[in-house]
């Protein structure tokens, strides 16, 4: 199976949706990752240690994206310059390192205080982008002001649930 975004867009409505493509697929992934919250608290408190339930849902992520991706995934990898292979290994070590520690904290707290604290992640994301991507994007005040909004939900999720 072959999932090519870009031939859904090609005619139509659909066409006229590609620019909120971003918008919408970002909807889907914080529907699934709010649903893994949940499901991620009763897998590691549950059924398998933090360790095993990283394991297997990255061995699981791994096989489900080969089968969407894996066709474009091989000629893009057989592209790639060396030196891209360094960022590729670097963002698949953060994300391993980032979903064992997401399993340990919903061993060690509520999810509902874990899932507003690891949903400030776009904080690290907007300095990081300031320092590294500054020549590609623009991070502005009403980003920067969207961010503190954020910090102030977790901060009162936070002190509503102690």
């Amino acid at each position: 199976m072959n999932l090519r975004f870009s031939s859904l867009y090609s005619s139509g409505t659909l066409g006229k949706l590609k620019p909120y493509a971003g918008y919408f697929c970002g909807l889907a992934a914080a529907a699934i990752y709010g649903g893994m919250a949940v499901l991620g608290k009763k897998i590691a408190t549950d059924l398998a240690s933090p360790l095993i339930a990283t394991s297997f849902s990255l061995l699981f992520g791994l096989l489900l994206t080969a089968m969407l991706f894996g066709r474009n995934a091989v000629k893009d990898g057989a592209r790639a310059s060396k030196s891209s292979w360094i960022y590729i290994l670097a963002s698949g070590g953060a994300s391993a390192f980032g979903v064992s520690c997401w399993y340990l904290a919903l061993v060690e707290a509520p999810v509902v205080i874990v899932a507003p604290i690891v949903a400030v992640y776009p904080l690290v994301t907007i300095t990081l982008t300031a320092i590294f991507l500054r020549n590609i994007e623009k991070v502005t005040l009403r980003t920067i002001s969207g961010a503190a909004l954020v910090v102030t939900g977790v901060i009162l999720v936070g002190i509503g649930t102690a």
